[in-house]
């Protein structure tokens, strides 16, 4: 390191070889790895260590002393200081085809991605959630890599909604979700999403994780039912299967589109979930929609998760379709384990992390599934993350 503004806030002057993945640039500084954040590729610029490790660093960009071609002005006032984002400074195509490119680094996924389709919406006011820390003098995100809160600007968070945007601006509330249907029940109902083509809402809990991009929550949800419809064809012995499933909203969506078609009341719905709110919100629209259902509570990362499922629910029959949305960390070696040694033959897998989803793809090859189809949606724009639905099937 070249200087010094304080003893835990080290700077340095590094030039930026390549992006690499998690929206971070790579550069070397004596001897090591610097991951950065806030710089483009053949840049130099000036960093603020934030985290040091025996063979790597990670930094903030402070000041850019030499440009890239491609770099435009941040949007954001709290860009990079804040890590809510990594790509206000470049253009949103590029980072489209940055974000797409990366994934040719996953190989159990790369022979879909000639074939995959691609869905963008405005890369703006797309969040419909928000949560937000604060301490005594401020309120806003965390800085990266530090439990330091970068105060929420005066103009909000670009992401967000301009209904949360402006409720942050009165209400002190650190959780807030923007869900309101345009119309539900025949009133505006809060935490409420209407699902696409119907003339029903599917209520969410206050609180708790749903998906984030209100442009883009309508075609994710037409895309999985046109991925399982072939599969949805009413036999007594089929069965959905859903994990993680939160309040149950892509089963139910599936199962109520699949009504016209669907021999009525034969296929039964059986869903899994740690979130006890969720459940209860799931139960209750199943109900409102009549479709039976048996939601049951439990951690599906538990070491005797295909125990559990065994005593819960029925064994998977050939015909049942398995559906999985599980957070970042993925399914996890035991939950792949239960759906490979399962009769099902076929599994729709929505996942927020790549990394995770091409590790629990190769494990399901092994298990004889194939990977057939996937679908990505930039369902977090300025940020390294995307949803993939990918369609995995077996003989």
């Amino acid at each position: 390191m070249n200087e010094t503004d304080s003893e835990h806030s080290p700077q340095a002057t590094v030039h930026i070889e390549k992006w690499v993945q998690n929206g971070l640039a790579l550069a070397h500084m004596d001897g090591r790895t610097v991951f950065v954040h806030g710089a483009l590729p053949g840049e130099t610029v000036r960093i603020r260590i934030v985290k040091e490790r025996s063979q790597h660093f990670f930094a903030i960009c402070e000041e850019v002393l030499e440009p890239a071609v491609g770099r435009i002005a941040p949007d954001c006032p709290v860009f990079p200081a804040c890590g809510g984002c990594s790509f206000r400074h470049m253009d949103y195509e590029e980072e489209v085809q940055l974000k797409l490119s990366l994934l040719t680094e996953q190989k159990f996924l790369a022979p879909q991605l000639e074939s995959m389709q691609v869905k963008t919406g405005p890369r703006n006011h797309y969040r419909n959630q928000v949560r937000l820390h604060s301490d005594k003098n401020s309120r806003g995100f965390f800085s990266l890599h530090t439990n330091e809160i970068v105060e929420l600007p005066s103009i909000g968070c670009m992401n967000l909604s301009e209904t949360l945007n402006r409720r942050l601006r009165t209400e002190e509330e650190l959780e807030l979700r923007d869900c309101l249907t345009e119309k539900a029940a025949g009133s505006r109902q809060k935490d409420a999403i209407p699902l696409p083509g119907m003339e029903f809402s599917w209520r969410l809990p206050s609180t708790g994780f749903s998906q984030a991009n209100r442009f883009l929550i309508a075609p994710w949800l037409e895309t999985m039912y046109d991925l399982a419809r072939p599969y949805l064809h009413g036999s007594p012995e089929q069965g959905i299967y859903e994990l993680f499933c939160g309040a149950g909203l892509i089963g139910g969506y599936m199962l109520l589109r699949a009504r016209s078609t669907a021999k009525e009341g034969k296929v039964r719905y059986y869903g899994a979930e740690s979130y006890g709110p969720a459940l209860e919100k799931g139960k209750s629209n199943f109900r409102a929609a009549g479709i039976k259902a048996r939601l049951q509570s439990t951690d599906l990362y538990r070491s005797n998760v295909a125990q559990f499922l065994g005593k819960q629910f029925p064994d998977p029959a050939p015909e049942s379709l398995i559906i999985a949305n599980p957070p970042r960390a993925g399914l996890k070696e035991k939950l792949v384990h239960w759906i490979s040694s399962s009769k099902a033959r076929v599994l729709l897998y929505s996942s927020c992390n790549p990394q995770t989803l091409n590790r629990d793809v190769g494990i399901l090859e092994r298990g004889g599934f194939q990977l057939s189809k996937l679908h990505w949606f930039d369902f977090f724009p300025g940020t390294p993350h995307a949803e993939l639905v990918a369609l995995l099937e077996r003989p």
